[in-house]
């Protein structure tokens, strides 16, 4: 299969995201035509969350949320210093990610988006100049700004702990990210959800990991 066919069935954008999700610059790959519908269903997702074939993307004027910004400083942070390393690869990953976590918040909002794809845009120029004119910017594309991730918006303020019990996921908690374990600690023996699942036995342990998990021992 020749990349013009490969072209011609999946479009340049997915053959172009394809040639750089395949590994390191500095690695020799082998060519696999199959590898290219990983691409072109990343690509097919993305447009069909922000309304592509239904007509006009549903882009929201809507004010962020901080779970929303850190994601994405996140992610413009990560693609500037990977692109700077030629690590187009992890780029591609990226990318991948912050679809993932806009589609479980629902979120197609203006303000995320416009940065998005200005940093989307050398990677896939096709998609992204059609998703910025459906938003209705008036700058072009190739003429905006590249986005500066802000070091305020990566600090992250909450943290969601799952609490297992026995090693078994019972429930979620969400807790200041700077609380110390001995805070993390109370706050879940203090939930009126930990009883159902101790049964009034007796707590032998518990343990806390930063920013991961808590697991109650009875």
């Amino acid at each position: 299969v020749t990349p013009d066919e490969l072209c011609e069935r999946y479009g340049a954008d997915a053959f172009r995201l394809y040639e750089m999700f395949m590994g390191p610059l500095s690695q020799t790959k082998p060519w696999d035509p199959q590898g290219i519908q990983g691409t072109y269903q990343f690509l097919r997702r993305l447009w069909r969350f922000l309304g592509g074939e239904a007509g006009q993307p549903a882009f929201s004027e809507e004010e962020p949320t901080p779970e929303e910004l850190r994601i994405l400083h996140h992610t413009i942070r990560r693609v500037t210093e990977d692109l700077e390393r030629l690590s187009l690869n992890t780029c591609v990953s990226h990318f991948m990610i912050f679809l993932n976590e806009m589609q479980r918040l629902e979120c197609r909002k203006k303000a995320i988006w416009q940065p998005f794809l200005v940093i989307f845009e050398p990677f896939a120029p096709h998609l992204a100049h059609e998703l910025w004119e459906r938003m209705g910017q008036a700058t072009p594309l190739w003429e905006a700004p590249w986005p500066e991730w802000q070091e305020a918006y990566l600090k992250q303020k909450e943290v969601e702990y799952p609490v297992s019990v026995n090693g078994k996921l019972r429930f979620h908690i969400r807790l200041a990210a700077e609380a110390a374990p001995d805070e993390i600690e109370a706050r879940v023996l203090a939930d009126e959800r930990l009883a159902r699942y101790t049964q009034g036995r007796p707590i032998r342990r518990v343990v806390v990991v930063p920013g991961k998990i808590v697991n109650v021992v009875v």
